[in-house]
């Protein structure tokens, strides 16, 4: 058996060698386009502590599909929103290390807000940036949420954690959907003062202990910002629409912790401000689309997960947010 079987193994090993072909896959071709990402919103919106580029815009150029290098911003675009007569509504400004102490590159830009936009409105949005071309897109603001009541029950405190600062609560949010319209939402939360001032308390996050908090793409729960790559969940009104609905999420809290200029007197936190966010179409398809992307990092068998983009002649996207908020006491 021995004697025999040696050969075929000879053969076979060389009919597998023989199958084996080395392909030369030439890398596609490549037209650098404009790239461009920004979500305007019916309120200006500041810094946060832990996402420095919140409300900023981002403006690059576009690579080959095997390029290794990082992202390729852009310091030198023209950016306009204009709304239907034509009117410019916003302009931006290029962050440097000289008018900006958070710097993260060149590619951010600061908006300056000179006139609020309107729910219902059409705006466009126009982008040069030199030897790319033009490119454009355009957007109608969303309605406001409706929000019926909202709440914040404590809860216990978590276990081993007697000396801590944070404070675990459940936060409910009741909301009445609009049946004439298909609704996109996205819920976060901050801390304020008494005035309404946000301070540099760290954010209102979800409680990663708590096993209530179920982490699942549709699922509305809170988001911690719309600069956030991973906490952020936004949800479409597919099963509740026109009915009042109420999403809850057991969260944590800082009262005491605060990042402001050393020295500076930290002011006393009061209430709980809750914002939902009613989405434009493609702002909704382009936050699903990212976490759905990142969601698949590292894994090899995940199905396909391309970025959704309405940029004309380009790549990125231009997508709305019209916000309300509620301010819930602190227990």
């Amino acid at each position: 058996m021995k004697n025999h079987f040696f050969p075929v193994l000879l053969l076979t090993a060389a009919a597998l060698a023989s199958c084996e072909t080395n392909i030369a896959v030439p890398t596609p071709s490549h037209e650098p386009r404009a790239s461009v990402l920004y979500l305007l919103r019916n309120e200006p919106t500041g810094d946060t502590l832990n996402n420095r580029t919140e409300g900023w815009l981002y403006a690059g150029a576009s690579q080959q599909i095997f390029s290794r290098q990082g992202e390729l911003g852009r310091a030198d675009a023209i950016i306009r929103i204009a709304d239907q007569a034509g009117r410019p509504v916003e302009t931006f400004q290029a962050v440097t290390a000289a008018n900006s102490s958070f710097f993260n590159g060149p590619g951010y830009y600061r908006p300056r807000r000179s006139q609020l936009v309107q729910p219902g409105q059409t705006y466009s949005l126009q982008a040069t940036v030199p030897g790319l071309p033009e490119v454009a897109s355009t957007l109608t603001m969303p309605f406001p949420a409706v929000i019926v009541n909202a709440s914040l029950a404590p809860r216990p405190q978590l276990p081993g954690s007697g000396t801590s600062s944070l404070v675990p609560a459940r936060l409910s949010v009741t909301i009445q959907d609009n049946a004439a319209t298909t609704d996109y939402y996205l819920a976060t939360a901050r801390l304020v003062d008494a005035q309404g001032r946000h301070g540099a308390w760290r954010p209102v996050d979800l409680d990663i202990t708590s096993r209530e908090n179920t982490i699942e793409v549709g699922r509305f729960q809170l988001s911690r910002s719309f600069a956030d790559d991973f906490d952020i969940s936004p949800y479409a009104d597919t099963n509740v629409n026109g009915q009042q609905f109420t999403f809850t999420s057991n969260v944590v809290y800082n009262k005491e912790f605060c990042a402001g200029p050393a020295g500076a007197p930290c002011p006393t936190p009061a209430f709980m401000e809750v914002t939902v966010s009613t989405l434009t179409p493609d702002a909704y398809r382009f936050l699903l689309a990212k976490r759905r992307y990142l969601d698949t990092n590292g894994n090899p068998f995940a199905e396909p997960a391309p970025l959704f983009s309405n940029i004309a002649n380009g790549f990125g996207v231009f997508g709305g947010a019209t916000e309300v908020t509620y301010r819930i006491p602190l227990p």
